[in-house]
């Protein structure tokens, strides 16, 4: 437990100051590459941001994973059912393939030495962690805008988005960037501490995994809703408990983050705005941003041309700025230290415990 607190710490570190590895044998986008191809092998070629699928997506609430009322059975053709049963096998041969690579590349070290063990725990601890990446690709935007170069920051933009973005305007390009941070605060930051520190890089690296599934097919439209939908079911399980520690670590933050973040308000929008989201977690994080700020986050959005209706979250105590990206990587940066103290507390605490027990 020690060798895994150091190692933990010191990914977070390599994280913070290297950022996300560019090289090919990056296990995050090894792990992408192999969900890709697993879409091909489904369902046929991904389409191209400007193919249209045949209908448009309205919101629907996400009932709650807990305690929700049990919902009728759907009567699905076979296309349906067999798009469904793909999906489930898609997500066990990636789930499996990641447990069993990750697991020897953690053990085998250990085995052999306990401090290079620490070194290997560390670096595939640094994989699961991308707060560094989050923050330069998000301030990329803010540049463009600053330079009053739209095209440059929808370009920005459309790197790390799906949504359709060659017709936003420079307030729908700062939502869509504040959005992306917070979002991904939980998904990319606290998700993965927390599961770091409770099971090491094999549970860190699962749900890192159900994580890039939902990023890439747990999208309600034509191709994805029967497919993609073991993906999403699995996400939102994941993220259930860790959403709502983000949230609540963010309105923390907030407090820290000076005069222009609001943590008071962050509490009132989060309380009144979570659900209004079509996912259970997305909207845990991103309501107690835009309340932070004090900016309208969400509202219709572009995917492949058709429009999916969202409510809004947030109040429009201003209008949204540039400097609201920086803004939204500093409740970012903050959240991530408050996370990082709060699962090394946890494994300290499950150290402490075994330790007592053993003594006993």
């Amino acid at each position: 437990m020690k060798y895994h607190l150091y190692a933990f710490l010191i990914g977070f570190v390599l994280d913070l100051v290297l950022g996300d590895p560019k090289f090919l044998y990056n296990p995050t986008k090894l792990i992408r590459k192999l969900v890709r191809s697993l879409e091909k092998k489904y369902l046929g070629e991904r389409p191209e941001k400007n193919d249209k699928f045949e209908e448009p997506v309205e919101f629907v609430k996400a009932p709650p994973l807990i305690g929700a009322p049990k919902q009728p059975k759907e009567n699905l053709d076979e296309d349906r059912k067999t798009a469904r049963k793909n999906g489930r096998s898609m997500v066990a041969i990636v789930l499996v393939l990641v447990y069993l690579v990750v697991t020897i590349i953690y053990f085998i070290p250990y085995y052999f030495n306990m401090k290079a063990g620490m070194i290997v725990e560390a670096i595939l601890t640094y994989f699961c962690l991308a707060g560094k990446n989050l923050m330069t690709e998000s301030l990329k935007v803010e540049d463009a805008l600053d330079d009053n170069d739209l095209i440059g920051a929808r370009t920005q933009l459309a790197t790390f988005s799906r949504r359709d973005t060659d017709k936003l305007g420079e307030v729908g390009i700062i939502r869509a960037t504040v959005e992306h941070v917070a979002e991904n605060t939980n998904d990319h930051i606290v998700a993965p501490m927390l599961y770091l520190s409770l099971g090491g890089p094999i549970l860190g690296f699962m749900y890192k995994a159900i994580n890039i599934m939902d990023e890439e097919v747990g999208y309600k439209n034509s191709r994805y809703r029967d497919f993609g939908r073991a993906a999403a079911t699995m996400d939102d399980a994941a993220g259930f408990f860790p959403g709502r520690v983000a949230a609540w670590l963010m309105i923390v933050a907030a407090f820290f983050g000076g005069k222009k973040l609001s943590s008071k308000r962050a509490v009132t929008i989060y309380k009144r705005d979570r659900f209004n989201s079509a996912s259970s977690n997305s909207g845990m994080t991103t309501s107690a941003c835009a309340g932070a700020i004090g900016i309208k986050l969400f509202g219709d959005v572009k995917y492949f041309g058709q429009v999916n209706k969202r409510p809004y979250v947030g109040d429009d105590i201003k209008t949204p700025e540039a400097s609201d990206i920086s803004l939204s990587t500093r409740l970012m940066l903050l959240t991530s230290i408050l996370a990082t103290a709060m699962s090394a507390g946890i494994i300290w605490a499950v150290w402490s415990a075994v330790m007592t027990f053993m003594v006993k």
